[in-house]
């Protein structure tokens, strides 16, 4: 799918771009921020590719006919080429630190966080990146459907089938303990 516009798209008035790029920035960077943590970045990882990818946005801006798709693509493959820097370089996989935690209920909030990411690291391709790219991106179902080529019926199918199969990983893990 292409996601630039065409030529006659970059006619508009370059003066204008700026503050609608700022009004975009400050909604959705965000939003991109808490999808790289989501498919699994640290923190500060996913800051860092966010406003690599916002740079670069900014610099497209006027060529780029869907935003949000755009950002999310570039966003992925920009993390995706970090991860694998990082397991080129150290092989250590991070853990929780109880100590870390300073008010009551944090751990817990913290595990359950882990828990939800590990559920939907579990489910299906397809159905984890439509869930991200609604939830997460808040991209409408119309939108999910032109950035993966589905149609916003399979979309909506894989919506409800991320959310029954989540719900049962779920609570299958809290009657296990």
């Amino acid at each position: 799918m292409n996601l630039k516009r065409e030529s006659a798209a970059s006619t508009r008035p370059q003066e204008g771009l700026g503050v609608e790029f700022e009004a975009f920035f400050r909604g959705f960077f965000p939003k991109l921020v808490s999808f790289l943590v989501t498919v699994g970045a640290e923190s500060q990882l996913a800051k860092d590719v966010a406003q690599e990818t916002m740079i670069a946005l900014h610099a497209e801006w006027a060529d780029v006919q869907h935003h949000k798709a755009w950002a999310y693509s570039v966003a992925q493959r920009k993390l995706s080429k970090e991860k694998q820097r990082t397991r080129n370089r150290e092989r250590i996989a991070p853990a929780v630190d109880r100590s870390e935690t300073t008010a009551p209920g944090i751990f817990e909030q913290k595990m359950e966080s882990i828990e939800l990411l590990e559920s939907i690291n579990r489910l299906p391709v397809q159905q984890r990146n439509v869930l991200i790219l609604k939830y997460v991106l808040d991209l409408s179902a119309g939108e999910v459907a032109d950035h993966m080529g589905l149609s916003p019926a399979t979309v909506r199918s894989h919506l409800r089938h991320a959310k029954t199969s989540l719900a049962e990983m779920l609570d299958l893990r809290r009657s296990e303990q």
